[in-house]
């Protein structure tokens, strides 16, 4: 299974065909890569947690070829699968595992144009935050619920985990080359829906405003539970949420994208509208005429499946 590359967020690959280390892992991918119904599935599977069954109805082939595909992706490193309980008796669900990877063809530092800085933010550090109940967060040891109004309670600094039912959370991120021109801002973080328990199939249209600017809409398929997060605690109950998925939203001069794909037309934002900005404030939530108006939970380094915070980076013009 191809490794992270260290100094990249959990999630995403970067090869290079100078690298006598990686030839194993781009062999390995690319086989993955060279069929066109296993393209067909990670691009279904970048949208939405898909079942095999859903899969092989979705482009036409038996379950037995599904599963093949599957095992071959889910070998290369680029799906998760897990055996969960369904209406129906067990169902595989199948989850994109990595938001973006990289092959490089000539050595890293060449192809590295620009001055990459990179914040990891506590998912309790927000600085500004309309929470719907149910909400809360958790640490390593404890639950703490906001039924008391205690939103910015110093304890916060401790989440692994913060979840509510609507509204939004903030976070804010200086701009620390502000006299540099900005050419990219990046934010990789694991997310997905909320209700009571955990819910597969709840949706949730999950929101990015940065700047007070409309990024992008993600839709969380689901409140992800059925079996434990990778790194959840052990005193977490069962029945509850456990994981959720990693995306990548990035802002550059051709508009925004999520996973690498883009989501705004020509009149939309580009990074030239952030260019020279003070701060960065990225808030996430659910909009009050969202059709899918179903929470959120925001994963930390200890909770869920990926060992990362809320990842944001910068490139600027070198």
């Amino acid at each position: 299974m191809p490794k992270n590359s260290p100094d990249l967020p959990f999630g995403q690959y970067r090869f290079s065909l100078s690298a006598p280390k990686d030839t194993e892992d781009i062999m390995t991918v690319c086989h993955a890569l060279s069929s066109q119904e296993r393209l067909t599935i990670l691009r279904m599977l970048y949208a939405e947690s898909m079942s095999i069954t859903k899969i092989a109805r979705a482009i036409g082939i038996s379950v037995s070829t599904a599963c093949f595909h599957v095992r071959t992706l889910q070998e290369a490193g680029l799906v998760n699968v897990t055996t969960m309980q369904g209406k129906h008796g067990t169902l595989q669900l199948c989850q994109s595992r990595f938001v973006s990877l990289n092959l490089l063809t000539a050595p890293t530092r060449e192809m590295d144009a620009g001055v990459h800085v990179t914040h990891e933010v506590p998912v309790g550090l927000y600085t500004g935050a309309h929470l719907e109940p149910d909400a809360g967060f958790c640490t390593a040891n404890e639950q703490i619920l906001f039924s008391d109004g205690n939103i910015f309670t110093p304890r916060r600094a401790d989440a692994q985990i913060l979840w509510a039912s609507g509204g939004y959370v903030e976070y804010s991120v200086s701009n620390t080359r502000r006299d540099s021109t900005l050419r990219r801002f990046t934010v990789t973080l694991e997310i997905c829906s909320e209700t009571l328990n955990y819910c597969i199939g709840w949706k949730s249209d999950i929101t990015f405003w940065l700047n007070g600017v409309e990024l992008c809409t993600k839709t969380s398929p689901s409140d992800f539970g059925g079996r434990r997060g990778k790194f959840t605690p052990s005193w977490w109950p069962d029945p509850s949420t456990q994981y959720g998925e990693l995306i990548e939203i990035s802002v550059t001069e051709n508009g925004v994208s999520i996973n690498g794909f883009s989501t705004q037309p020509e009149s939309g934002p580009t990074i030239a509208d952030f260019d020279h900005a003070e701060t960065f404030v990225l808030r996430i939530g659910n909009k009050e005429d969202a059709r899918h108006r179903g929470g959120f939970n925001i994963f930390g380094r200890g909770f869920g499946d990926y060992p990362q915070d809320i990842s944001v980076e910068t490139v600027y013009e070198a």
